[in-house]
């Protein structure tokens, strides 16, 4: 998502880098406060594993958004449906942490963080490098159905966004089409990502260790 967002805006409202940034506020401001709510949750509750596929939820909810609603004529109220997107990761990401920290020993504490992180900053890697390939990919196939005899123009749009400023008339609109086109096939291939962890999650302990939570309101979901 931080790859795509701000890169389909510059596409489709000629955005410059830092205007098209602005539109991940939304995703910064739901990520912190998912984080700081599924803290509150799992200290007074002493469970993680609702929260981790409430998160998934949410987060796979806002991809369908976007798949479905972000076709080129985006408006504000649209540009916060990432807002949710945001929220699903922050829950996630802290009980996950949680999740962890309740099931290593003291021993192995700093090893399963350093882990976590570790595989979190190659996912983001991953993720970022797989969504770009996705996009040229998706792009560059659909503009040659839209404009077969401008094979320099496509090539043009690929190497610099800035290019597709130039372009006018049909030549444009097939160039941001395609790339909204390579936008909306990303967004739905975060979806089966994200519902995979409320299969993978469901089977985990889901008991926090007394010890770590508020007593009186340790009980069920």
């Amino acid at each position: 998502m931080m790859f795509v967002v701000p890169f389909y805006f510059q596409v489709t409202k000629s955005a410059s880098p830092t205007a098209a940034g602005f539109y991940l506020i939304p995703a910064v401001i739901g990520n912190t406060l998912g984080g700081l709510a599924t803290g509150s949750y799992i200290r007074q509750h002493g469970r993680y594993r609702l929260p981790t596929m409430i998160g998934a939820f949410i987060a796979a909810h806002c991809h369908a958004l976007t798949t479905v609603r972000w076709t080129g004529n985006t408006n504000i109220m649209e540009a916060m449906y990432i807002f949710p997107g945001g929220l699903g990761t922050g829950i996630t990401h802290s009980s996950t942490f949680v999740a962890i920290t309740a099931g290593t020993t003291e021993e192995e504490l700093a090893i399963a963080g350093a882990g976590l992180y570790l595989c979190g900053s190659l996912g983001s890697l991953l993720g970022a490098t797989l969504a770009a390939s996705i996009l040229r990919v998706v792009m560059a196939t659909v503009a040659r159905t839209k404009i077969p005899d401008r094979p320099d123009v496509i090539e043009k749009a690929l190497a610099d966004v800035r290019f597709i400023d130039s372009l006018k008339g049909k030549l444009r609109e097939a160039i941001v089409d395609s790339y909204v086109v390579g936008s909306r096939v990303n967004f739905g291939t975060f979806r089966p990502r994200l519902l995979n962890t409320l299969v993978l999650t469901y089977p985990s302990s889901n008991r926090l260790p007394c010890v770590y939570c508020i007593p009186i309101h340790c009980h069920g979901y």
